[in-house]
């Protein structure tokens, strides 16, 4: 149990970027769709490097 609750501890910050990054892109779709579509491809590139530097799992420890 105490390992279970970690893993979702750990994965809450996560959870909680992705769903802003999302609303944000949604948002800029709606006012312009070529907006919105480099809005989303912009922070798709972000995470991407986000986590190939900071891995979800925590990586090799």
């Amino acid at each position: 149990m105490k390992k279970w609750w970690n893993k979702i501890r750990d994965s809450t910050e996560d959870v909680c970027i992705l769903s802003g990054l999302c609303c944000i892109a949604a948002a800029a779709l709606c006012v312009c769709i070529p907006l919105g579509l480099l809005a989303a491809g912009i922070e798709l590139v972000g995470i991407g490097a986000w986590f190939t530097i900071h891995p979800i799992g925590g990586g090799d420890k």
